[in-house]
C-alpha cells in the first residue's frame, strides 16, 4: 500500500462491502502506522451480519474479518445510547470507527470471501 490514511464515508452500502474493506486494507501502508476511518449510519450495522448477535455492531465484526484491528476507545457512537427522553434510538446517528490493519491477519481473497455477509 501507499497511503497512511483512508476514509470510507457511507461507502459500504453494497452487499459486497467485504471487497471494499479488502481494497482499503490493500492500499494502506503496512507497518502499523496507517489508519482507516469508517463513517457509517449506526442503525444500518447494529445486529447485522451472519454471525453477529442482534445486540452487536456488525461493522466492527466486518472490519475485524477484513483484517483490521479496532480500538473501541478510538471510536464514536458504536454502541446504542439513550436520547434526551431516555429512549434508545440512534436514528440519524453516524458512527465513526478508526481502525488499523492488523499485521497478524493474513489477507487473502479466500479469507474475505469466506466471511462475506
Amino acid at each position: 500500500g501507499r497511503f497512511d490514511f483512508a476514509v470510507l464515508c457511507r461507502a459500504l452500502w453494497s452487499t459486497d462491502y467485504a471487497r471494499v474493506l479488502s481494497e482499503a486494507r490493500r492500499v494502506l501502508r503496512p507497518g502499523g502506522d496507517s489508519r482507516l476511518l469508517v463513517v457509517e449510519p449506526f442503525r444500518r450495522w447494529w445486529g447485522r451480519g451472519k454471525d453477529s448477535p442482534s445486540d452487536e455492531n456488525g461493522l466492527l465484526t466486518a472490519l475485524q474479518r477484513a483484517g483490521f484491528y479496532v480500538q473501541r476507545q478510538d471510536c464514536v457512537d458504536i454502541e446504542p445510547r439513550a436520547d434526551d427522553t431516555g429512549a434508545t434510538g440512534m436514528k440519524g446517528v453516524f458512527q465513526f470507527v478508526l481502525a488499523r490493519p492488523d499485521e497478524e491477519v493474513a489477507q487473502t481473497d479466500a479469507y474475505i470471501d469466506r466471511f462475506a455477509c
